[in-house]
């Protein structure tokens, strides 16, 4: 399952890159103008503030997916609650 995956610094300074390269046509927030897709799923990556919220949001939505689908997972619950103190 590990092979193929990127290296981290150079993943990370591409991601950096492009999260720059888009500034001058986003409003100066972090988001998208449109819906992007996981597969078939929407997802809603309206525009935020700070690269925080933008996070916070997305996984709030993905994990709350989750849980509609598998049901409850109390040590999730707890480490998501975690996640998002510490994601502010």
């Amino acid at each position: 399952m590990t092979e193929g995956l990127p290296e981290i610094e150079s993943f990370t300074s591409a991601v950096a890159r492009l999260l720059k390269a888009s500034l001058p046509v986003s409003p100066g927030k972090h988001g998208f103008s449109v819906p992007t897709h996981t597969g078939f799923i929407a997802q809603d990556n309206s525009w935020c503030s700070t690269w925080e919220d933008f996070f916070r949001q997305g996984m709030v939505r993905m994990l709350a997916r989750e849980q509609n689908v598998h049901g409850p997972w109390p040590e999730l619950d707890e480490l998501c609650e975690q996640l998002y103190d510490k994601v502010k």
